[in-house]
């Protein structure tokens, strides 16, 4: 069983201004990013194991020990896992890993049974498919809420730059106009881009504030695996 006493970090609850300065915000968006390559990597060894194993077992056995094998490396993905919530995320996490020495009286063949069936297993070789929706969600997620909130954020630089490198253009386009009509703002284009500054301004700010939800919410989903 997990047990998840607070860390020092998380008893001060950052406001929402004070999130730009908060460290776990940055360590929540590089889990977040990290579980996009991590899931795939996941979810094409899982497959290719498992496929290459089946396939393999007719022949003369010999996928029964490429599917140990493989059911090895998920616990020890699992074990990684771990270390990512508690060295990334800063989570203090009371988590053990399998142990066969209480296995060790039994033969090598009950052994290997015992290990593949250990519910602690069955659980590793569904954390490798299930992170990988889980990696997929939190690239999409960060990546958008990031280039939103900058493009917004530095929109009167970008119009600046696009006056100065092409003087045809006198319009940024950001929004349609049906957009426009809500903030009541005229057809001037400077003043266009200083309103989606201010709204960049604070969806920088909700962006932190989610990327360190979403972190908190998907490493409980792994250690929900991790339980014994």
């Amino acid at each position: 069983m997990i047990a998840l006493p607070p860390s020092a970090r998380s008893r001060e609850k950052a406001s929402f201004f004070t999130i730009m300065l908060d460290s776990n915000a940055y360590r929540s968006l590089a889990y977040l990013l990290l579980s996009f390559p991590l899931g795939i990597f996941y979810f094409v060894f899982a497959i290719a194991c498992l496929a290459l194993s089946i396939g393999l077992t007719p022949v003369f056995l010999i996928g029964l020990p490429i599917l140990l094998l493989f059911l090895l490396a998920a616990n020890l993905i699992m074990d990684f896992e771990i270390g990512l919530i508690r060295y990334v995320l800063g989570v203090r996490v009371d988590y053990s890993r399998w142990q066969s020495s209480s296995h060790s009286s039994l033969g090598l063949v009950k052994r290997c049974w015992a290990y593949a069936t250990h519910p602690r297993t069955m659980k590793s070789v569904l954390l490798l498919l299930i992170k990988f929706p889980i990696g997929i969600l939190s690239f999409v997620i960060s990546i958008t809420f990031i280039a939103v909130s900058l493009s917004l954020l530095f929109s009167p630089l970008l119009y600046f730059i696009e006056q100065t490198t092409d003087q045809s253009t006198t319009q940024i386009i950001l929004f349609d106009e049906t957009m426009l009509n809500v903030f009541h703002v005229d057809g001037d284009p400077f003043l266009q881009t200083w309103i989606y500054a201010i709204v960049g301004f604070f969806l920088t700010f909700i962006s932190l504030h989610l990327f360190t939800y979403l972190a908190q919410f998907f490493s409980k989903i792994v250690m929900l695996f991790a339980e014994e």
